[in-house]
């Protein structure tokens, strides 16, 4: 029984050396890092940013600028409530003006008349019935 106290402690001495050694190592080793690189004629080399980086920096700055610009020009621009409960709507006909649903004059050759029923769409499985013009 002494030879296996005697194994097991001689190991345990072992480890323990080999910890005190790799812990002076690593402390020999950071202070010598910090002396070899934290000089102060390093410090603008170290912290200097690649050209790319700083092009892309500016660049970005620039689109952000102009972002916020129309952010600022879209939100100076009045929307009523009630010019679109009314049906305005701001896509245009063929002549380019504003289209306002609902109002039908018949002058302009590309202004089609409206609806008043609303077709089912052929998608739901249904028949359409054709469109007769006296409203049934």
């Amino acid at each position: 029984m002494p030879s296996v106290f005697f194994v097991l402690h001689s190991v345990q001495f072992v480890k323990r050396l080999i910890v005190l050694q790799v812990n002076h190592t690593k402390r020999e080793l950071h202070n010598f890092l910090i002396t070899t690189l934290y000089r102060e004629e390093l410090f603008g080399d170290i912290l200097r940013e690649p050209d790319e980086i700083t092009t892309k920096r500016r660049q970005i700055r620039d689109t952000l600028k102009v972002l916020q610009q129309a952010y600022k020009t879209l939100d100076e621009i009045p929307l009523e409530a009630e010019t679109v409960e009314r049906g305005y709507s701001l896509d245009s006909d063929a002549t380019g003006l504003p289209r306002v649903h609902g109002v039908y004059d018949g002058s302009s050759p590309y202004s089609t008349p409206k609806q008043t029923r609303p077709r089912k769409s052929s998608h739901s499985g249904e028949q359409q019935q054709p469109f007769s013009g006296n409203g049934f």
